[in-house]
């Protein structure tokens, strides 16, 4: 093994992990453009090629950092076993990014991150394992790439682990399977309550009525993943039923929060006023910039609005200065047609445009995301 000097790469596999927590929070941020992520993708690819580099060190050290039980660890540990193809260390990975769902997303955004060629054997691996475990874990990298198993998804809806059931509901209105969707309505009154979840999200991406209230219930009565139940009812209902809803739930203080969230997702800047008033309070304060970023594109950090909270309430005056000719475009920019002329707009905008026509995944690397944009610009 070539000598190694271990301060530098431990470094290394210390800021790889940290900036891939940084990355895996950002393509869910309103405020990160295509730019920002990409910009942020390189950082985490450079700090991966000096372990790398390092070689067998690499390794070692990366090695050590599974001890420490966090998804970055895992994903760097993860690119670096997967991609020597070395079975001991993906064994080595596997067995710890399957001690718990937040640990498996490091494997998961691992084989993500690769290239496909070099991630499909791994993935098909793990889709004919005899492990559930495995076998989530391989359905969710196949629909995050949106990649159809195929027959391997069939059965994996039928399973008694519950984990892997919930994945593979996901995976269906992840991967458009409206063949499938009469077992995610009969998934819509399950005791397990992640299954019920997933089945009613995938329902509502495939346009399956009898989702929509089963997603307002779970929001309503705050379940685990209560928000994001309201963010998919909202974004699959007419949108005078989602103003409507969106009111109830600001007029109750236990929903206020998801109100809040939901008018970002309505996209409608005529509740811009009732937005900025939000702001006042500190409790939603936060997210009711990031729906106004959603809205507007504001970026608060930009225009140094955020922070200590001025005199006037926050972005009083800049909205007023915006108003008129933003009030019109601002709902066109969310709603606006999915075409690929509009991609680049939809990728800026992260996940929340995921559920257009065409669902591709907008969670790839920046790099990959802008060759999709010079594909699609010819």
């Amino acid at each position: 093994m070539a000598p190694i000097i271990v301060s530098i790469v431990s470094q290394h596999a210390e800021e790889a992990a940290f900036l891939w927590l940084l990355r895996n929070n950002a393509v869910h941020a309103p405020h990160y453009a295509l730019k920002d992520l990409a910009k942020l993708d390189e950082r985490v690819e450079a700090h991966l090629d000096g372990l790398r580099i390092a070689g067998d060190g690499g390794w070692e050290i990366c090695k050590e950092g599974l001890g420490q039980q966090e998804p970055g660890e895992v994903f760097a540990a993860a690119v670096l076993a997967f991609e020597s193809g070395d079975k001991d260390r993906i064994s080595e990975v596997l067995e710890v990014g399957c001690q718990s769902v937040e640990l498996s997303r490091g494997v998961i955004s691992a084989l993500g991150w690769l290239p496909y060629l070099q991630a499909k054997p791994h993935v098909d691996r793990l889709l004919t394992s005899d492990s559930a475990l495995h076998r989530r874990i391989g359905i969710a990298v196949a629909a995050a790439r949106r990649q159809d198993p195929g027959v391997v998804l069939e059965s994996t809806l039928s399973s008694t682990d519950l984990w892997l059931k919930a994945r593979s509901l996901k995976a269906v209105g992840e991967l458009g399977r409206n063949d499938l969707l009469p077992v995610v309505k009969s998934n819509l009154n399950s005791e397990d309550p992640t299954s019920r979840f997933w089945a009613a999200w995938s329902g509502a991406l495939l346009d399956e009525p009898s989702a929509i209230p089963v997603l307002q219930r779970l929001a309503e009565q705050g379940a685990e993943r209560a928000e994001s139940a309201c963010a998919m009812a909202v974004r699959r209902m007419p949108v005078q039923a989602a103003h409507h809803w969106q009111r109830e739930l600001a007029g109750r203080p236990e929903t206020l929060r998801m109100a809040v969230q939901a008018l970002g997702v309505i996209g409608d800047s005529a509740g811009i006023p009732w937005l900025i008033e939000q702001m006042a309070k500190p409790k939603v304060a936060r997210v009711a910039g990031e729906s106004l970023t959603m809205i507007t594109g504001i970026d608060l950090a930009y225009e140094d609005l955020e922070g200590e909270k001025p005199e006037a309430i926050w972005p009083t005056k800049i909205w007023k200065a915006r108003n008129r000719r933003a009030s019109k475009q601002a709902q066109r920019k969310i709603r606006k047609t999915r075409t690929s002329r509009s991609i680049q707009t939809k990728i800026c905008l992260g996940p929340i445009l995921n559920w257009s026509n065409d669902g591709g995944p907008v969670t790839g690397s920046g790099s990959r995301m802008e060759r999709v944009i010079c594909w699609a610009s010819r």
